[in-house]
């Protein structure tokens, strides 16, 4: 029985796929994969260069559809297929996707996998990533959807051959009316080596300044917590946290975020965390693997300036 990926173009461009192809490699059974979406079929031929894919498929439209009209197609192709694995990344697609296939099979799943220890037996975060929880799952197929940034992203190999797929797309009364990919000419959030967070600390446009000028000279990302998105200094989709973006890089910049439980729960997986702080009882502050105390107008510039190219 194979184990099975379900992605879209944009999971495999930014990576994403890379790494669920290296955790799939963990797991028995030939590995292969399906590419729904826009751009499926250019996404696939990408794809089947990863190494241990053994067979890619590609389901193309023309522009983005709710993801419910996936739902009667995949449903009949793993009903077809019997995959003993499902794999998706725990991301917008794979978690809007993979709980409506779990309830129209009527099986178990397991979300935000973090590790595979055997077939049936993986880890995944609970309470807000306090505690790492273990899992056995004996449904077949097991569902999974996995945080990619907590596996090795597979190597290349001679691609194998794709085929386009024709799945039936069941007509919805929902349509998507735009699809507005986020260009910020930075680093993705959940692929960047190199993050900086910015929180309640930073109160004006030109502090902000500050975090992107220190962000070019790190070639980092930019996130963030809820009360600078709430401030209308950074986007939604840069927010890092339990409600927002998990994140795993090598190092983490948290600039004026004191750390609140569901902020922690989105940087568990950092790598090294500084954190800039005038508060050095903030819990940010404690956790981090180096803490600088004092005022982020007196520090920021001094970083820019040990930091420029």
């Amino acid at each position: 029985m194979a184990v099975l990926i379900l992605t879209d173009a944009p999971a495999v461009n930014s990576g994403v796929v890379a790494r669920l192809v290296g955790a799939a490699q963990a797991l028995p059974g030939p590995i292969e994969a399906i590419v729904l979406g826009p751009e499926a079929a250019t996404a696939a031929t990408d794809l089947a260069g990863l190494a241990g894919v053994t067979q890619v498929g590609h389901c193309q439209c023309d522009s983005p559809v709710p993801v419910e009209s996936w739902m009667v197609g995949v449903v009949a192709l793993l009903q077809q297929q019997q995959p003993s694995h499902v794999l998706m990344a725990a991301d917008s697609f794979g978690r809007d996707l993979m709980p409506r296939l779990a309830a129209s099979l009527d099986l178990n799943m397991v979300s935000e996998v973090q590790a595979i220890l055997a077939s049936d037996h993986f880890v995944r975060p609970a309470y807000a990533g306090s505690v790492q929880q273990q899992v056995r799952l004996t449904d077949t197929p097991c569902l999974l959807t996995l945080r990619p940034m907590g596996f090795a992203p597979a190597q290349s190999q001679s691609a194998v051959d794709c085929q386009a797929l024709s799945l039936f797309m069941e007509p919805t009364d929902s349509r998507v009316l735009s699809h507005q990919p986020l260009e910020s000419g930075r680093p993705d959030l959940g692929q960047a080596r190199v993050v900086i967070g910015a929180g309640r600390g930073i109160e004006t446009v030109e502090q902000f300044a500050l975090v992107e000028r220190l962000a070019d000279n790190l070639e980092a990302a930019i996130g963030g917590s809820r009360s600078l998105v709430d401030a209308g200094l950074l986007a939604n989709e840069l927010q890092i946290g339990q409600t927002g973006r998990i994140i795993a890089p090598q190092l983490y910049i948290a600039i004026g975020i004191s750390g609140a439980t569901q902020h922690l729960a989105g940087i568990k997986e950092a790598g090294t965390i500084v954190a800039i702080n005038v508060d050095a009882d903030a819990p940010l502050m404690q956790m981090a693997d180096y803490s600088l105390n004092g005022d982020l107008n007196d520090i920021l510039p001094q970083l820019i300036a040990a930091t420029e190219k």
